[in-house]
């Protein structure tokens, strides 16, 4: 009884309910996005550690040993009222939106981002700021077509221009600079490096089988993940 008035928005702490289940529920959100030409921003906050308000630390580890815990003490998370979709993923908290631009997208993504953090203050939970958003597992997809990354830069662009309230003559490369942030190349050039090198010489077999084998040509039609590091980064 307990259990069916919990977060349905976190699935992972569920019977019969899975993180694969939020992430096909985002995947399918953009797909359906793409079918009427309209964009998906997604903003991913990674939760580092967890307090209660008598300051006693709990890790998430602890948390989710006991799921029927875990899924109560995010169940008053709050959710949008604004379109903004709520997915838990784990320790993964994600806010995602859709709309023909991103005019219309990023001042309801900040109002929801806006909600979340003052819970996550609320509550004393701290979140990692080394994991990337739209980085997140990289190395897998970081030799796409240079079109496809470009798309992430913009994004990442019109961020870093909102965050600092920047006027149209600041250049990408100054915010970048001034923030201390690589861009989308770069960060995913540099952690597909330290992904391979581990990999290469990870004990399982598999995966170095899995990572081993020759470089197709730059021009090649069909590139592969270790594509990425012969590629020249601005």
């Amino acid at each position: 009884m307990f259990m069916t008035v919990l977060a349905q928005d976190a699935p992972a702490v569920l019977p019969n309910h899975s993180c694969p289940q939020q992430a096909l529920r985002l995947v399918e959100y953009i797909s359906e996005g793409f079918k009427v030409k309209r964009k998906t921003v997604a903003v991913f906050f990674d939760v580092a550690k967890a307090f209660d308000r008598t300051n006693k630390s709990w890790s998430t580890s602890r948390l989710h040993a006991l799921p029927s815990a875990y899924s109560a003490y995010v169940n008053d998370i709050p959710r949008p009222k604004t379109g903004v979709q709520l997915a838990l993923f784990a320790d993964d908290t994600a806010l995602f939106l859709r709309s023909n631009c991103l005019r219309n997208i990023l001042p309801l993504l900040q109002r929801a981002i806006d909600e979340l953090t003052q819970w996550l203050r609320l509550w004393r939970i701290e979140v990692n700021p080394e994991k990337p958003v739209m980085t997140y597992e990289s190395p897998v997809f970081a030799h796409a077509r240079p079109d496809i990354l470009y798309d992430l830069q913009v994004v990442q662009n019109k961020f870093c221009r909102r965050a600092a309230d920047a006027p149209w003559y600041v250049k990408n490369s100054t915010l970048h600079r001034d923030f201390e942030l690589p861009t989308i190349s770069k960060f995913m050039k540099d952690a597909s490096e330290r992904f391979f090198d581990i990999a290469s010489n990870h004990p399982n077999p598999l995966l170095v089988e899995a990572v081993t084998y020759e470089l197709p040509p730059p021009n090649h039609f069909c590139s592969r993940p270790r594509n990425v590091l012969i590629v020249v980064c601005l």
